[in-house]
């Protein structure tokens, strides 16, 4: 099946999975994301190909710690996005992205994982998020950041989001590759990170400004690190 046949099969299979359920963000907002309760049931109608995936493709499926520290660092720091556009990468549930829109002029929630697109689509379709736009994106790709751009009716980005987004070097290096090319001369890279290991905590002070980002500010919460990244 096509890649938009595969994201639309797995939100029929999510839909009457009893493992995803609804989680508050925000007055009458709500973001669809898998229970950590094992007792709960499965999907009985689900393809081979789907079933693998829901089993396989965790990480999107999750809120990680790093996103509830950045979910309430959003709420402080709201001022940072009245009227702002925004691009969120590896949106995962969209827990943070969908409470970012709650301030931001519009929100484009990324993501290369099909199970994650489902449950944004999912979310999305709640009807609460009426200035959000869900859209498939590889890091370190051009065109499809561009077709992510004329998605959105954009040029540029005001500001880049990312939560937990960087486990290895690669990655890191295309992320950032994507976010400065994303964003406007004067925009900003907003990016979680839960403390993991000593390598990643150097890289993330170090490989940015190879991307022409500098260390705008740096805050630090028990093992929860925020970095804002100024072009």
């Amino acid at each position: 099946m096509s890649s938009l046949q595969l994201v639309s099969a797995i939100e029929e299979a999510i839909a009457v999975d009893e493992r995803f359920v609804w989680m508050d963000v925000g007055p009458h907002r709500r973001v669809l994301v898998r229970s950590k309760d094992a007792d709960k049931n499965r999907s009985a109608i689900v393809s081979e190909e789907v079933d693998s995936l829901l089993n396989s493709d965790t990480l999107a499926q999750y809120v990680w710690p790093s996103a509830d520290y950045m979910c309430k660092w959003v709420h402080k720091n709201k001022h940072l996005f009245h009227g702002k556009t925004v691009l969120e990468l590896g949106s995962g549930t969209g827990v943070v992205g969908f409470t970012v829109s709650q301030y931001a002029s519009s929100v484009v929630l990324t993501d290369c994982s099909a199970v994650s697109l489902a449950l944004l689509n999912l979310t999305k379709g709640e009807g609460a998020f009426s200035n959000c736009i869900v859209s498939h994106l590889c890091w370190g790709d051009a065109k499809e950041l561009d077709l992510v751009k004329q998605l959105a009716s954009l040029d540029t980005f005001d500001i880049v989001i990312g939560s937990d987004v960087f486990y290895f070097n690669f990655s890191l290096h295309a992320g950032l590759k994507t976010a400065r090319d994303a964003l406007g001369s004067t925009g900003t890279f907003y990016c979680g990170s839960v403390a993991r290991s000593e390598r990643m905590e150097d890289e993330l002070q170090e490989v940015p400004m190879k991307y022409g980002f500098g260390l705008q500010s740096f805050e630090e919460v028990d093992s929860f690190q925020l970095y804002s990244w100024a072009l």
